[in-house]
Order: C-alpha cells, then structure tokens, then sequence
C-alpha cells in the first residue's frame, strides 16, 4: 500500500513539475492545425474491464481543467452496461448480477501535449457502488421480473486507478485516446465477493471535446 500511495505522489509531482514547464512552450501541434492551449474540456469513453473474472463494458464521462497544459484536473464516472453474473442466487434459486458504478477525481499528467501525438498518465480516485439484483439495470425489458424485491446485497467501495493513454490531436478542439489502466479496490465485503474479484485491468477508449 505503501508502494501505491508513493507511486501516486510521484506522478502527481511530475505532473505538476511539467504543468509549469509547459505553461510558456510553443503552439499545439494538430493533425488539422495549429492551437493555443485554453483551459477546459469534457470527455466521452468506455473502458473493458474485468469483474468477478467476467469481461464487461463500462461507459461514462468526464469534465476537467487544463493546467499549464500539463495536467488535466477534474472529475469522472463510469457504469456498467453489460451483463456480470453473481456466483449467489436468491431463495428460488433463480441467478443474480452484479450492478456497478464509480467515480471520483481525475489527476492526469500530459507530457509533450503540443505535440500531435502525446500520452497522459491517467489516475483516478473515488468510490463506488455495487448491487447484487434479480436483473442487470441495462436490461431494457423486466416483464419477467414483476417480483423484483430491489438489492439482494449492497456495498460502497473505494478504489485508486492508475493507467497510461497515448492521445491525438485531431484538430484544435477535438483529442482521441487510448489505453490501458488497472483498477485496485478496496473495501468490498459481499458474499463470494472480494478487492482482488473487483479489481483488474482495463483497456480504455474515448473522445474530449474542449479548449485545450
């Protein structure tokens, strides 16, 4: 734990370090032209990842400020969209899934982010929640469920998220990325259900839209 904690302080110093060093450099760089970094931007993406040794999808979002244009500071949320399986059944015997979300701070450290292509160190901390329920909260038909009695169990988690995403600057206001991060979560204590079940490796993909 110790490790984590150093390994964070680290990138946050270096983050902060190179936010001041870029603050004065040259224009950004485009694949469509050239921009001066301005300040804000959101973001759209989807990440694969892994829960109780089962791929899924989670989609979500961001808002965020532009630092020096060497860090980006701000906020993010991701929700499962996919259907994940629980080990447990209810007293009929009927199986259950897992309903997840989670969200919290962004710290991302740009390197080079007047360059067309650059990467970021992404790190993402907060908390979230998890539900074990008759049916999966994407399920757009529940007339098979009309005895659905809520949660089975509940439980709020913490979790710290370090990744690294290569990102393009398609043109002044547009930026693509992707990656890969891994999620370590901490506090879980369901049935059948652990940190080590809930964390794991994710592949990430998205869109900001901005001034940057």
């Amino acid at each position: 734990m110790r490790k984590v904690k150093f390994f964070f302080a680290f990138l946050l110093a270096a983050g902060m370090l190179n936010a001041s060093a870029q603050n004065s450099q040259e224009p950004i760089q485009t694949l469509l032209g050239d921009s001066p970094s301005l300040g804000g931007f959101i973001g759209f993406g989807g990440k694969m990842t892994t829960f109780n040794k089962q791929g899924g999808l989670m989609l979500g979002g961001e808002l965020n400020m532009v630092l020096g244009r060497g860090m980006n500071l701000g906020f993010h949320g991701y929700g499962l969209v996919t259907e994940t399986t629980s080990p447990n059944f209810d007293e009929l015997g009927r199986e259950l899934f897992y309903n997840i979300g989670y969200g919290g701070l962004t710290l991302e450290p740009v390197f080079f982010s007047e360059k067309a292509v650059h990467f970021t160190v992404p790190i993402l901390l907060g908390g979230g929640g998890i539900g074990e329920s008759r049916y999966p909260l994407v399920d757009g038909d529940n007339s098979d469920y009309q005895d659905f009695p809520g949660f089975y169990q509940t439980d709020f988690f913490f979790y710290a998220e370090p990744g690294l995403n290569i990102e393009l600057n398609l043109v002044n206001y547009v930026r693509l990325y992707a990656g890969a991060s891994y999620r370590f979560v901490y506090d879980v204590d369901l049935l059948n259900l652990n940190d080590a079940n809930m964390s794991g490796l994710g592949v990430n993909m998205g869109l900001r839209v901005g001034l940057f």
